[in-house]
């Protein structure tokens, strides 16, 4: 605990702090060596160290502990109960160690470009966790670099069925589903975004870009002509053709000259 707040301040004496716990924990580790708390902290000292190998290898090892310390609690509640709850307690921290023990795999092996066991440690975090955020967001960026939109999508939708009015959600996957060629389910996350967040220039950007494929002109006006004059120059910028060409579309050419930019 002494040495994180030292990692990017002091990292010679965070080092040697981590180093020294590590020491001492490992040498409980091989007095103790089914304890899952100790081998998870070793696995996280050596990813603070970056002793990636060592840490991959510690996580993988620390996981069954985990499971096995969750089923003995269980059933020591199935048995003796749990009145305070602090066994309810002690098995959802563990649970959240064991996600963030695979959330720790996954990034390891992204960084050495494993794609395939970076999406298993995923998968095992969507086992324990359908519903992490993290790792729905992940596979869905794992399968967009590979082109695959039709499963990275559902991803998007297990997030929204979670969180419906994430902006961040609905944008991305609008911008998915522009990249597959489905304008209409686009236009749809993007007005609900600006119904949420009325003043979003880039969603606007975007809104007006896609209206115009479809062709629909009015709406083009009616979004930016309300809000142009509130954009910086830069939204300014890339909107202002947009709206010209709406407005030449409507019969309002002499109203275009207005947002002609230098």
């Amino acid at each position: 605990n002494n040495a994180v707040p030292l990692i990017n301040v002091e990292t010679e004496k965070a080092e040697k702090l981590f180093q020294s716990a590590l020491n001492d924990l490992e040498l409980a580790d091989k007095f103790k060596s089914d304890d899952f708390i100790t081998k998870d902290i070793i696995a996280t000292i050596n990813l603070q160290l970056g002793n990636k190998d060592k840490a991959i290898d510690g996580f993988q090892e620390a996981i069954p502990y985990g499971n096995r310390y969750i089923s003995e609690l269980r059933e020591s509640v199935k048995k003796d109960g749990d009145k305070e709850g602090l066994k309810e307690k002690e098995i959802e921290s563990t649970f959240k160690n064991i996600v963030n023990a695979y959330i720790n795999i996954f990034n390891l092996y992204t960084e050495r470009e494993e794609s395939e066991k970076a999406l298993e440690a995923l998968n095992k975090v969507l086992e324990f966790d359908p519903a992490n955020k993290e790792a729905l967001l992940q596979m869905a960026k794992y399968y967009e670099n590979r082109k695959e939109f039709e499963k990275a999508l559902p991803m998007y939708e297990k997030m929204l069925e979670i969180e419906p009015d994430n902006i961040d959600v609905l944008f991305n996957q609008g911008i998915l589903f522009k990249s597959s060629k489905d304008i209409d389910k686009a236009i749809v996350n993007f007005e609900k975004i600006i119904g949420i967040n009325p003043d979003d220039a880039e969603t606007m950007y975007f809104l007006a870009l896609f209206y115009t494929e479809k062709e629909q002109y009015q709406k083009v006006v009616n979004l930016i002509e309300p809000k142009f004059e509130n954009f910086s120059d830069e939204w300014k910028d890339k909107v202002s053709d947009y709206i010209q060409v709406a407005l030449v579309k409507i019969g309002r050419a002499i109203d275009a000259k207005n947002y002609q930019r230098n």
